[in-house]
């Protein structure tokens, strides 16, 4: 529900513009909102899952035939700091013989598949969260004179009764501040990361850049998705450019820090 009241707030400039032009007809705008909104976030969520479940099958029948190979590491990554003997160490062992390396890691393994289960479940659940949000904020639009008026009442009960609709308005330009701020650092750090990629020619870099884009919005930091396209630049590219991709990606996943107070809480009465 509270989902659903920040999405209509942050959304209802465009609704109104969209309102508008077809005419004022309010419920056929917030139906066609709805189905937009819904189709965005439910289109991509199909097409993920279905490349998981394609990519795990592959990787299961491969493993079953014993065709599923590890290619060997390159001579570069033993030099990597810190982990680099261990790490080529390992991967030398599984491009050599992976039944035995996996037989010997089965409890770490294990770990590594109830983790990424319990992640797969927590995007579900986020996913249907979202949709039901979508819906009640298509409601909330089709009804916002009367949804603004009883945020006013409410307000004005908590407060001075003269500050009710100060204290609503404020609220409402807070919110689609931080929407506003929210969604364009993130499209700022995902348009920068997919660049970096593009350049470094990372196999899938546009799908990289979509789960980037993901994690931003959801405040999460973008090097979850950065961290392991360094390892693979590094032991693939020379050292230079392997260490200008890092440096790079580092960059981008801090810039929130300050990104974020430039385009937040511009033109309001609120601290940055």
């Amino acid at each position: 529900m509270v989902w659903g009241i920040i999405i209509a707030v942050a959304i209802f400039p465009l609704y109104n513009k969209l309102s508008l032009a077809l005419g004022r007809r309010f419920k056929l705008t917030a139906i066609l909102y709805t189905l937009l909104a819904l189709s965005l976030l439910i289109g991509p969520s199909i097409l993920l899952s279905s490349s998981l479940v394609e990519t795990s099958a592959h990787l299961a029948k491969g493993f079953s035939e014993g065709s599923l190979v590890v290619p060997p590491p390159a001579k570069s990554v033993s030099e990597w700091p810190l982990i680099g003997d261990k790490v080529y160490a390992f991967w030398n062992q599984a491009s050599n013989n992976l039944e035995n390396t996996l037989k010997q890691n089965i409890p770490a393994i294990k770990k590594l598949g109830e983790a990424f289960i319990s992640a797969v479940a927590g995007v579900g659940g986020s996913i249907l969260q979202f949709i039901f949000s979508i819906i009640i904020s298509g409601i909330f639009l089709v009804n916002t004179q009367k949804a603004y008026d009883v945020a006013v009442k409410i307000a004005s009960r908590l407060t001075d009764s003269e500050q009710g609709p100060q204290f609503t308005n404020l609220a409402i330009a807070t919110i689609r501040s931080v929407a506003q701020g929210v969604l364009g650092v993130a499209l700022i750090q995902a348009t920068l990361a997919g660049m970096g990629m593009y350049v470094m020619d990372i196999p899938g870099w546009g799908l990289w850049t979509l789960m980037i884009l993901i994690l931003a919005v959801a405040q999460l930091p973008p090097l979850s998705v950065l961290i392991p396209a360094m390892f693979y630049v590094f032991s693939v590219a020379a050292t230079t450019p392997a260490i200008i991709f890092a440096v790079w990606s580092i960059v981008v996943s801090m810039s929130d820090s300050f990104l974020k107070p430039m385009l937040l809480g511009r033109g309001m009465d609120t601290p940055h």
